[in-house]
């Protein structure tokens, strides 16, 4: 084995090896060169290693080694899995960790052999609902991603042991859930999936400084710009009464006494949208916040994690006046995961 070398491409039988080494300077058409020659001429496990390259997308000839049980694809800077994977139907372990992976292709489901599968140190945002078909999967690495959820299409993999999901954005499912290990996990998308409805009601939350044009952005999605024309896309329904009012501080941000006791903190009103094909509609729940700075503090008592947050500013402002820092601060601190 050549030490020296950075790149390196080995095949490992169970009781000899073979390798070749590659430098830094050979080009991928070298690497496919070298597959490509290599025929299959043992029974015994057969194991394929690269790692250290540059590679970006790897060759289409590893696809072609049906012969492979184990591949590790590691530290390689992917971005991309060619459907052609597939083929290696005889896969028992892969491993694509430590790349730049963002989704993965849904032939990876056709590798019904696979028992573990590394896909750890990517930037993975979501899983294909085919990886429910790796029906003998024992061993699943997710760590270090960027999942927000996970497929309700895992319950099919009645063979999982293990699973981890450390470092991830996850939502679905929640974080209680993920520390209570595989089981609490499976539980969680059982009962999402015996549970699932189609949700019409959510809830809208306009946010922003004052006088930058919240209530006109209400108004039309109610129905009516600001001189009162009627918006056809949007069905207008009765506001709801506001929910309280401030009406003892001091004068600040030259807001006298007698103003605020015309200020809504919250005004809530409700603006229903069909789709294209009118076989839904989402009544949404619509709550426009005081922009004033005196009012901030009572924010937090609205403010809600499971909610849209549409944030208004002032093009004609700096950042600092939009105080957009401050908001999207205040946003954050009631949700569970990070703005991105």
């Amino acid at each position: 084995m050549s030490s020296h070398s950075n790149t390196s491409v080995a095949l490992v039988y169970s009781t000899e090896a073979f390798q070749f080494a590659l430098s830094p300077a050979e080009s991928d058409l070298r690497l496919k060169h070298r597959l490509q020659n290599y025929r299959h001429d043992k029974d015994e496990d057969e194991e394929l290693e690269v790692k250290g390259a540059i590679l970006v997308v790897p060759p289409k000839e590893i696809c072609f080694l049906a012969f492979l049980k184990r591949l590790f694809l590691t530290c390689l800077n992917l971005s991309f899995i060619p459907k052609e994977i597939s083929n290696l139907t005889n896969l028992e372990l892969l491993s694509f960790s430590r790349n730049r992976l963002s989704f993965l292709p849904p032939e990876l489901g056709k590798l019904q052999q696979l028992r573990k599968l590394d896909l750890s140190h990517n930037t993975l945002t979501h899983l294909p609902s085919t990886i429910g078909r790796l029906t003998n999967l024992t061993n699943l690495k997710l760590r270090y991603n960027k999942l927000d959820g996970l497929p309700i299409d895992l319950l099919s993999i009645t063979s999982l042991k293990t699973i981890d999901l450390k470092e991830n954005q996850l939502v679905i499912p929640p974080a209680s859930s993920v520390k209570g290990g595989l089981k609490e996990i499976l539980s969680y998308l059982k009962d999402l999936k015996n549970s699932t409805t189609f949700c019409s009601r959510l809830k809208l939350m306009v946010v922003g400084a004052e006088s930058v044009g919240k209530s006109s952005i209400v108004k039309s999605l109610q129905g009516k710009n600001k001189r009162g024309r009627r918006l056809k896309s949007f069905n207008k329904q009765p506001s709801n009464p506001t929910l309280g009012t401030l009406s003892s501080a001091g004068s600040q941000s030259g807001i006298t006494r007698q103003d605020l006791t015309h200020i809504d903190v919250v005004d809530i009103s409700e603006v229903t949208v069909d789709d294209s094909e009118k076989k839904h509609s989402i009544t949404f729940s619509v709550w426009d916040f005081a922009g004033q700075e005196i009012y901030y503090a009572a924010h937090q008592l609205f403010m809600t994690e499971h909610s849209i947050y549409l944030l208004v500013w002032d093009l004609s402002k700096s950042e600092e006046e939009n105080r957009i820092s401050y908001w999207l601060q205040a946003i954050t601190s009631k949700t569970s995961r990070t703005l991105r």
